[in-house]
């Protein structure tokens, strides 16, 4: 047999048996350490207490053997201001002051603060029962001391998980990625947006058609002052009214007085073809004659898909960016033929 082991005593054999037949949990609540009165004990199931007890407190863990289900692995941390004596000797108690299981230690000093020197120690015990259901062991997490290991494994264990505070506008923290009906509905305000999300969001405006129909695009202000018009409906309307005056290589020169000073309110006008090609950069093209003084706003209608409206960008002068419509299957953009309105003079 080896030199140190535990055992059940012959008290915690019997509540044990009890415990098992009865169903009713045996509850064992603290953990003694003695010196053994100067030597090494050795382990004696009829004892009821320890030879020379030094110390009793609460349980800080317990677990049972990964290797050996039979076995329960009870645990004490001794504090560092603890100590003065050498343990030999450790028992278990239950609730009601009962010694349930002995064993002896090898011999280990406890040396404490006021010597100098002292170190927090754990103390770890080993019972083996047949059924390690019908034992509990009960822990006060106010009154006990958690080992480094037991803070190391609980502090990998939390980085590990997912188990974070959510992220919010002011703080940092989890965050999840919207799903693309959420992107599209544009309600989920606890979920970050992902570039295919703002795709799709953008493909659906560029799908809708009551968006780019001519009567709801509004002009902007600089055009409804100069024209008392408001949208551009209005201004194709005008503009069949007014292309017969001036019309030189497809542009319009319209003189106006603004604040009391001579204006010319240029547009330029034409057709052109953007390639499937083209993707999401599109193409740029290129005015018939470049504005004088600035160029305010261009828009374009896709003739291939009921007058509605193409994406389009101002990059100088004279020329500006347009983006050809979606597509479908293996063709994510289609052929798009514009015409297209370009406004300028009036800054």
């Amino acid at each position: 047999m080896s030199q140190f082991f535990t055992l059940l005593t012959k008290t915690g054999q019997g509540l044990l048996a009890n415990a098992i037949a009865y169903g009713e949990p045996l509850t064992i609540a603290t953990m003694a350490i003695g010196d053994g009165g100067g030597k090494l004990p050795t382990p004696d199931a009829t004892v009821t207490r320890l030879v020379n007890e030094v110390r009793r407190g609460p349980i800080n863990q317990t677990a049972v053997d990964d290797d050996n289900p039979n076995w329960t692995v009870v645990e004490q941390v001794l504090p560092a201001d603890v100590g003065g004596w050498t343990i030999r000797e450790v028992g278990l108690y239950d609730t009601d002051g009962n010694l349930i299981a002995y064993g002896n230690y090898p011999e280990t000093y406890k040396p404490q603060l006021s010597e100098g020197s002292s170190r927090t120690q754990t103390i770890r015990f080993v019972m083996e029962v047949t059924d390690t259901s019908a034992v509990t062991l009960r822990i006060d997490p106010s009154v006990v001391m958690a080992s480094r290991q037991y803070v190391d494994e609980s502090l990998k264990a939390h980085a590990e998980s997912r188990n974070h505070p959510a992220a919010d506008t002011k703080n940092s923290g989890m965050m999840r990625f919207a799903t693309l009906t959420e992107s599209k509905k544009g309600e989920e305000t606890k979920a970050a947006q992902t570039p295919a999300g703002g795709m799709a969001q953008l493909d659906d405006h560029r799908n809708e058609t009551a968006a780019h129909q001519a009567e709801q695009i509004a002009l902007i202000e600089e055009m409804i002052s100069a024209t008392g018009l408001t949208n551009v409906s209005d201004v194709l309307t005008r503009l069949l009214d007014l292309t017969a005056l001036s019309v030189t290589r497809n542009t319009v020169n319209t003189p106006y007085r603004r604040d009391g000073e001579a204006k010319k309110w240029q547009i330029r006008m034409g057709r052109a073809q953007i390639p499937a090609a083209a993707g999401n950069n599109g193409i740029a093209i290129v005015l018939p004659e470049a504005f004088e003084t600035s160029f305010d706003f261009v828009y374009a209608m896709d003739r291939g898909n009921g007058a509605n409206s193409v994406s389009c960008e101002v990059i100088d002068l004279g020329r500006f960016r347009a983006y050809g419509r979606s597509g479908s299957g293996d063709n994510p953009f289609a052929v798009t033929d514009i015409t297209y309105l370009a406004f300028g003079g009036m800054s």
